[in-house]
């Protein structure tokens, strides 16, 4: 029975990182269709701005080509910094979807949590892939000008904060409950991810916690917060 009970956990567990890797690959697709998207695009831009500047529309002209920037420069995400190459693929591809679906995403790594080791990049990914998709969910419901949703990862007293807030959305006190109850899975618009629940079943294998705050003005925060085992191991016995 014994035997029985570990294989069928090894088999959950195989599973959940195949289900990882499939969202993880999906959206990479998503990511090189836009920039594919965007180089078809660009043609059609010079045309345009080509004959706003023949035409002599300078103003119009200038808003344009402020627009086209603008675009650009939000699919190039400054990744050389970010603590291993597949989060900084993930916050890539999660970067290009939101560009997609008209959400502002903004993130920021602290240069500290850089020096963090004690989760692998592989949970990493499926941690704030998930938070971010479930905050996407919310705020593609709303109209674009209030699409925002904001990552950030930094290291305090020596444990590794994640935290992934989607404004203009508001938790009820029984939302918050069922958050805490087993089987939530919190899957929505097709997203074959383990969810919430992976989240928090993630940061509990490193003997860390997940917390959920809510409220009107700053909309859903979802905290990650995973101790250093590094140096819990080393700390001197009394």
């Amino acid at each position: 029975m014994t035997i029985k009970i570990m294989q069928i956990i090894t088999q959950v567990r195989l599973e959940g990182v195949h289900q990882s890797q499939e969202a993880y690959l999906s959206d990479l697709n998503k990511m090189f269709a836009s920039i594919r998207g965007q180089r078809h695009d660009f043609a059609n831009h010079v045309q345009v701005m080509y004959s706003m500047l023949a035409l002599k529309k300078h103003d119009q002209l200038r808003t344009y080509t402020e627009e086209v920037v603008n675009e650009i420069e939000s699919m190039n995400v400054a990744v050389v910094e970010l603590p291993s190459p597949a989060l900084a693929a993930l916050i890539q591809a999660k970067s290009a979807i939101a560009l997609e679906k008209r959400i502002r995403f903004d993130y920021l790594i602290h240069t500290t949590s850089l020096t963090f080791s004690s989760v692998t990049n592989i949970d990493l990914v499926r941690m704030i892939g998930n938070l971010v998709d479930y905050a996407f969910d919310k705020v593609v419901k709303l109209p674009p000008a209030e699409r925002e949703v904001q990552l950030e990862m930094y290291l305090h007293n020596g444990e590794l904060f994640i935290t992934v807030t989607n404004r203009g959305n508001h938790l009820t006190r029984e939302e918050i409950a069922q958050f805490n109850l087993p089987g939530d899975t919190s899957k929505a618009n097709g997203h074959t991810g383990l969810g919430l629940v992976n989240v928090r079943e993630r940061a509990a294998s490193y003997k860390g916690s997940v917390t959920v705050d809510s409220d009107l003005e700053r909309g859903i925060t979802f905290t990650v917060k995973i101790p250093n085992a590094g140096q819990a191991k080393t700390k001197p016995a009394k």
